[in-house]
């Protein structure tokens, strides 16, 4: 992942076609990583969050769809404000949406 001065630049994959599932593919969270990235493009970190499977287990299963030829990939950046020196901001969208809908209110709430 690189840095720019906007953001980071963060990969993200998705699945062209199903490969037929057999041996470990056939494991809960191989399935249910490629049924999400089946729906939509998602980045490693999103994959092992849903999927349970460790960062080697997840990038060892995008290196097999890549080889097979049924992978996506795209470079997206995320945006700088929600990221907290290179890394992203816990919670960061929320809280910029409760200081621009609180904002026209401080000072009268509670008067």
């Amino acid at each position: 992942m690189a840095a720019t001065k906007t953001g980071q630049v963060t990969k993200e994959y998705k699945l062209l076609a199903w490969p037929r599932v057999r041996g470990n593919l056939g494991r809960v969270g191989h399935r249910r990583m490629l049924s999400d990235l089946s729906h939509r493009y998602m980045s490693i970190t999103q994959l092992m969050r849903t999927s349970g499977m460790s960062e080697r287990k997840v990038r060892g299963l995008l290196d097999l769809l890549d080889r097979r030829g049924l992978l996506a990939e795209r470079e997206r950046e995320t945006p700088s404000f929600l990221m907290d020196e290179g890394r992203p901001r816990a919670n960061a969208g929320w809280r910029q949406l409760w200081h621009l809908l609180r904002s026209p209110f401080v000072g009268r709430i509670g008067n």
